[in-house]
């Protein structure tokens, strides 16, 4: 299609030209636009028929899920209906199967309480037959016991039971207890008070010894201080020295004589009255108090030597005592034996 682009001079002709050819183009253009309208109308009613059809899809599946819906509700009250009818049965059901299995349990306790009733009393029942087969052999091996009782109350004449006899056994036996229990607390009670005596004379002389250690072990300090002395000192401290040393020797000397006699007063059996110490009285009484306590030394010294040198002699008269007391003791048996077997008879008795 050809276009005019450029204005000429028009004569006739060319405006008849002109004339048909916007003639022509406004017919092609209408028959564009309506076979474009054709079309959308065409389009649209395929539209709507598509649209229709999806309504009538969707009416009918709304339709089907109605009824559906419609079948459940029914069938959901028939279950409703079903339950309320049955319900009812279902719960006396569940209270009798409830009450059975209580029961049931029950029963099952009951089961094993009773087995452990029929152990604990087969049990029983066993330990009771070997007690009782304990006590028929006890039984059998008392009775012999019981027939000597009884020949033993035929013999005795102030018996009239057995159980006069058991009860007099009783008694003395009670007796005999209580005596030797009194006797035992009485040794214990002796025992008790020789050791408490043993141990306050122990103390005591360990008090003694260890305030003699201490005033050995003073006398040693002060030793020790005269010598540090000395070697500063001249020779009055020299002189004082040995005056120290003289009064140690002496304090030493009385130390070991008081042991001495305080060892051999704590083993005499005697009571001995003390000799009182005199360490700061004067010195004509600590002369006298160490005489004295010399001389029970030299006592105690003799009754030992003396107790040694008669020991031997002392042991061969007991010896010989023993014997001679034997052998009466056998002469007099002989001669009762002889006076038994031969009454009429008289009977020498030796010198």
């Amino acid at each position: 299609m050809a276009f005019i682009t450029q204005r000429g001079e028009a004569g006739p002709a060319a405006a008849a030209q002109l004339s048909e050819l916007e003639a022509l183009v406004s017919g092609v253009n209408q028959v564009s636009q309506s076979t474009l309208l054709l079309k959308k109308m065409k389009e649209d009613h395929e539209v709507e028929d598509a649209l229709d059809y999806m309504k009538e899809q969707f009416a009918r599946r709304m339709a089907a899920c109605d009824e559906r819906q419609r079948n459940f509700e029914r069938k959901q009250e028939d279950m409703k209906d079903q339950v309320t009818r049955f319900e009812k049965f279902i719960t006396e059901n569940d209270s009798k199967r409830l009450r059975a299995e209580a029961k049931a349990k029950a029963e099952r306790a009951t089961y094993r309480a009773k087995v452990r009733e029929q152990e604990k009393l087969s049990q029983d029942l066993v330990a009771t037959e070997k007690e009782r087969e304990s006590l028929i052999a006890q039984l059998r091996r008392l009775r012999k016991y019981g027939r000597y009782l009884e020949m033993t109350v035929n013999e005795v004449e102030d018996a009239d039971e057995v159980w006069d006899l058991l009860r007099r056994h009783t008694t003395l036996k009670r007796a005999n207890n209580d005596l030797q229990a009194q006797n035992q607390s009485a040794d214990q009670a002796s025992d008790a008070m020789r050791m408490e005596l043993q141990s306050l004379v122990a103390a005591h002389t360990n008090a003694v010894l260890v305030a003699n250690s201490a005033i050995h072990a003073d006398q040693k300090r002060v030793e020790e201080m005269r010598l540090v002395n000395k070697a500063t000192g001249g020779a009055k401290e020299r002189g004082e020295e040995e005056a120290k040393a003289a009064t140690k020797t002496t304090g030493q000397v009385l130390l070991a004589i008081r042991n001495l006699y305080l060892r051999c007063v704590a083993s005499m059996h005697s009571k001995v009255s003390l000799v009182a110490e005199s360490g700061d009285g004067p010195a004509e009484q600590q002369a006298e108090a160490m005489d004295q306590s010399l001389r029970t030394v030299m006592e105690r010294i003799t009754d030992l030597s003396a107790i040694e040198a008669g020991y031997p002699a002392w042991e061969t008269r007991r010896r010989a005592a023993e014997e001679a007391k034997a052998e009466a003791a056998a002469l007099a048996k002989a001669e009762a034996e002889a006076a038994r077997i031969l009454p009429g008879h008289a009977t020498v008795k030796s010198p």
